[in-house]
């Protein structure tokens, strides 16, 4: 083997895809449920010391990745009762951590889109002569639109974020919340 030839190895999407679905199942049916997202799609991986000492889940979305480490900072404690009366592990704390904090920031990203819709609306509304038309556009309320990584582009196709998400929904009632 001549070790100076270089060998390239080729990840192909298919193996990105399985190795997503795996680690989705660690959100879906496995020790990190409780950092489910509703219609979000999610996954991640849990991590524990054997003693405890330290736990962390990792998750992602097609947007975030966010790392969570649960210990304390000065010195391997174990952590062999804190959650309810038993251990903390990646699956514990750290995962309800992710959960909590993926969700203020999938809020906040909404809000910050549907405040755009409006600036847009109120643009085209200003902007309208008595000829012009204006169509109300609807944001969704479900975060389909985080689901896209088109939406986050600013402009598709010459489209908005706003018009993109609704044209991806057509004229669908919106959904309530985040989760569900």
């Amino acid at each position: 083997m001549d070790r100076n030839h270089s060998r390239h190895k080729r990840i192909t999407p298919r193996d990105v895809a399985r190795t997503t679905d795996i680690l989705a199942s660690v959100i879906k049916v496995g020790t990190a449920r409780v950092a489910q997202l509703g219609r979000v799609p999610a996954w991640g991986k849990t991590g524990t010391t054997e003693n405890y000492g330290d736990a962390w889940f990792v998750g992602a979305t097609e947007k975030y990745t966010v790392a969570v480490w649960v210990g304390y900072p000065n010195g391997l404690r174990p952590m062999r009762s804190e959650y309810r009366g038993e251990p903390v592990a990646g699956g514990t704390f750290p995962a309800q951590i992710w959960r909590d904090f993926l969700l203020a920031v999938l809020q906040a990203d909404q809000d910050r889109t549907k405040r755009q819709c409006e600036r847009e609306q109120a643009k085209r509304k200003d902007d309208a002569t008595p000829s012009d038309s204006v169509t109300p556009m609807w944001l969704p309320s479900d975060l389909d639109i985080l689901r896209s990584p088109l939406a986050w582009r600013g402009r598709v196709e010459g489209r908005s974020r706003c018009e993109e998400a609704h044209r991806r929904r057509g004229n669908h009632a919106p959904h309530a919340g985040l989760a569900g």
